[in-house]
């Protein structure tokens, strides 16, 4: 099973692609009962409990392992650590929390994140259940690299955190921290399956 998820919040006008979801993660809200990719519903929501800052259209055109997030347009959603400029909001971690999941499931993440024209933004993805993991990405100037963390179990609640923040290599003053999109995949049968 198969969730796709757009984490920045796309124009007016612009296309909803069947079998995704959409909820951006530069405002705190919730979507409930998300999709499968092929359009069934699963009674799993997603909350941005803590948010991002913004949201930017300076972005590459996913390909190689990032080329499933396509269709999640060309802007991402960011996060500052430090204040920038006149901007007022700043903030550590952003953190979205999973709900409805199994118990007895395995799920892996992979994240997704792009900025042209940028170094030094390496971000750090944590996901926290009844176990945790962390994967680092670059996202500036990236196209196809994505952060994949594997085998994550929820807590007995059915609750998944994902947490985003600067990775201990990020060097911009201030700690911009990027996500485009979210795969959460599971395998309940032991068998990962992509439905297109």
């Amino acid at each position: 099973q198969v969730l796709l998820l757009d984490a920045c919040g796309n124009p007016a006008g612009s296309p909803v692609y069947m079998g995704w979801n959409y909820l951006s993660f530069n405002a705190t809200g919730q979507l409930a009962n998300m999709v499968l990719t092929n359009g069934q519903p699963t009674g799993i929501s997603v909350e941005v409990l803590d948010r991002m800052s913004g949201t930017s259209a300076s972005v590459a055109t996913p390909t190689g392992d990032a080329a499933v997030f396509a269709r999640a347009l060309a802007n991402n959603a960011f996060g500052n650590v430090n204040p920038w400029g006149t901007y007022a909001y700043s903030n550590e971690f952003c953190v979205a929390r999973f709900s409805g999941l199994s118990p007895t499931v395995p799920y892996t993440f992979t994240c997704y994140a792009s900025r042209e024209n940028a170094t030094g933004r390496e971000t750090r993805y944590t996901v926290e259940g009844a176990n945790s993991d962390t994967a680092l990405l670059e996202p500036g100037n990236n196209s196809s690299q994505v952060a994949v963390i594997a085998k994550i179990r929820p807590k007995p609640d059915g609750t998944i955190d994902l947490k985003i923040t600067a990775g201990p290599n990020n060097t911009s003053a201030e700690k911009f921290y990027h996500i485009n999109a979210v795969m959460l995949e599971s395998s309940p049968s032991g068998t990962m399956v992509l439905v297109e």
